[in-house]
């Protein structure tokens, strides 16, 4: 599950800045939803089928430093001091103002 959610916050980043609208995602223990956010409201849907990008029920416990992170129209994130996730034992770094996520 740890490059599904490296792979939501980036899919969230360009997501953001192509329809230029702020994307939101939003992490609890075992789960996480990427939702657009602001003036575009709703849930992003995953290209390949359309249905909501989420996951429920992740068998690796998730800890941040934010519950949620924001990406805006330009590609950068709130809060723009980054912070980590962890996915059981594996941690992802999102860089501060630009967003840019890695392991």
């Amino acid at each position: 599950h740890h490059q599904d959610v490296i792979s939501a916050f980036r899919f969230a980043q360009n997501i953001a800045i192509a329809s230029q609208c702020p994307v939101t995602i939003s992490l609890t223990a075992d789960s996480f939803v990427v939702n657009y956010s602001g003036s575009c409201s709703g849930v992003v849907q995953r290209p390949h089928n359309q249905n909501n990008y989420n996951e429920n029920n992740i068998s690796s416990t998730i800890t941040s430093t934010s519950p949620t992170y924001t990406y805006d129209a330009s590609g950068d994130i709130t809060p723009a001091v980054g912070g980590t996730v962890s996915v059981g034992s594996q941690v992802i770094t999102l860089e501060a103002v630009t967003g840019f996520v890695h392991d």
